[in-house]
């Protein structure tokens, strides 16, 4: 593969696979929901990567593992649940392209997290931990 980041490659394909999830949700955000966003809204970023190379150190694959999940304000799950099927429909099996490079993406487990602001605010979250293989087309 030439050189590059194929973490902020893929990161623009998961934005434009996850999109609005068909109105469910305000947009799709690497690393931090901008304050203002109305929830839910997906955020997404990269947990572990790495390449393989082959002799002479010519990288031939990269494997970026994400988190991805639906975030709400207040504790209660269960309006999160549909939308949370909705994202790993549109992830699971998905392949693309972005930038001369091959994208397939795969579920490897279900994740889930409550989080309490310092406001006092709290957040759900659900969605996994999705894998990228990313190879040059």
């Amino acid at each position: 593969m030439d050189p590059g980041n194929e973490i902020l490659i893929v990161s623009k394909w998961m934005s434009a696979t996850i999109g609005t999830l068909s109105g469910a949700v305000s947009g799709a955000y690497l690393d931090l929901i901008p304050s203002g966003i109305a929830f839910p809204a997906v955020r997404y970023h990269a947990q572990y990567s790495t390449d393989t190379s082959v002799v002479e150190g010519v990288r031939v694959l990269a494997r970026i593992d994400w988190l991805v999940v639906v975030v709400r304000e207040g504790l209660e799950v269960a309006p999160l649940v549909p939308i949370a099927a909705s994202l790993d429909t549109v992830l699971h099996l998905a392949t693309g392209t972005a930038d001369a490079l091959s994208i397939t993406c795969v579920r490897q487990q279900p994740f889930g997290l409550v989080e309490s602001a310092k406001s006092g605010v709290q957040y759900r979250h659900v969605g996994g931990i999705y894998r990228t293989i990313v190879v040059k087309t």
